[in-house]
């Protein structure tokens, strides 16, 4: 997540200046006590490898993955590993170097991994393949308690309204969408839920002319640190990063760009037109002059990302306590221990063996003394 281990392969990159290189390699020099509560990623990270630092690797990476500011995400939800070696107390640097030399070898570049002709087939056929009765379009309203720890669902759907008797329930919603029907039965759940803020992004899907751009940039993409006034935060040059993609379109290449962190809804509001102007022009300024693209496509993800802040991992267990005195009933999705794919896969293996495991016989009541 953009903490250095290694302040000399920095040197000569340009990401920092000379005073940056400095105090990131005077950190182990500093006292370190241990952490004993929660703080932000940049009071903590500022703290021990300055604020430039942070503006300059960290804050592009939280960037990328939350659409959050370092400054407001959670040390110990968005960075546990970090968060470990704080809490044991002791500069930074050394722990980070034992712990790269007793860790598997690093990865070959490339090694970024996903699904042979985009991710949105993972959940057909994961549909597929449980044979469940898949409803799309439809958005569940409110929920009712039934004898039994049984529970039914109303919903509205395109074609009128919908009631669904069952008898287990997984909310894999929004925090804000999930609060809404804890309403009525866990009021302590609904209030922290509901206190998880969201941050909306949108994303700019460009295609260009292999033949008719000046150029074309090399690697996986870039991130962008947000001091400079930027309104990408991210490319992902797609047609380089999956095989599939280029040898499906190998006259096109195809790129992705990221705009939207915490608290630029009014960036968000603009048109489509405007946001891919933007897009374009700061692809030139990165890259160089690529040419105008032949199509662009703006997805928005209207809340989309939950904001990890300070306290959030004591904040996902008071609403899992809350939720626990709720029979058949589970959680999960991006809200809790992870916003990533392989983390909301976890959370709903989690959320599955929860409500398909038979609750325990209450204990017989003991015999009476003699």
């Amino acid at each position: 997540m953009g903490v250095p281990a290694d302040p000399a392969a920095l040197a000569g990159t340009g990401l920092l200046s000379a005073e940056g290189l400095a105090r990131i390699a005077a950190e182990e020099s500093l006292p370190a006590a241990p952490l004993t509560e929660d703080c932000s990623v940049g009071a903590y990270l500022g703290a021990r490898f300055g604020r430039e630092a942070v503006d300059r690797l960290v804050e592009p990476m939280l960037g990328g993955v939350y659409a959050g500011r370092a400054d407001g995400l959670s040390l110990r939800a968005t960075l546990p590993r970090i968060a470990a070696l704080a809490e044991r107390g002791g500069p930074l640097l050394p722990a980070l170097r034992r712990m790269r030399a007793a860790g598997a070898p690093r990865p070959a570049a490339g090694a970024v991994r996903g699904v042979a002709g985009g991710t949105g087939r993972f959940p057909k056929a994961v549909a597929r393949a449980c044979g469940a009765r898949i409803l799309t379009g439809t958005t569940a309203r409110s929920l009712q308690r039934l004898p039994g720890d049984r529970w039914r669902v109303r919903a509205v759907t395109d074609d009128g309204p919908l009631t669904v008797d069952a008898d287990a329930v997984v909310l894999a919603l929004p925090a804000f969408a999930a609060a809404e029907l804890l309403r009525a039965h866990a009021p302590r759940a609904e209030a922290e839920l509901s206190a998880i803020p969201h941050a909306s992004t949108a994303v700019v899907t460009m295609a260009f002319s292999r033949s008719r751009a000046h150029r074309l940039p090399e690697g996986n993409g870039f991130l962008v640190p947000a001091v400079d006034g930027h309104v990408l935060k991210a490319a992902s040059f797609l047609s380089t990063k999956w095989s599939w993609m280029h040898e499906a379109a190998p006259d096109t290449f195809v790129l992705r760009a990221s705009i939207g962190r915490i608290g630029e809804e009014e960036l968000l509001g603009r048109p489509d037109r405007h946001l891919v102007r933007t897009a374009v022009a700061e692809l030139h300024r990165a890259v160089g002059p690529m040419g105008e693209p032949l199509a662009a496509r703006v997805t928005r993800w209207d809340r989309g990302l939950p904001q990890y802040g300070v306290g959030h991992a004591e904040r996902v267990a008071r609403i899992r306590g809350a939720v626990a005195r709720l029979p058949s009933l589970a959680l999960c999705g991006a809200a809790y221990e992870g916003v990533g794919v392989a983390a909301c896969v976890a959370t709903g293996l989690a959320a599955a063996r929860q409500v398909l495991t038979p609750a325990p016989a209450p204990a017989a009541p003991a015999p009476a003394a003699a």
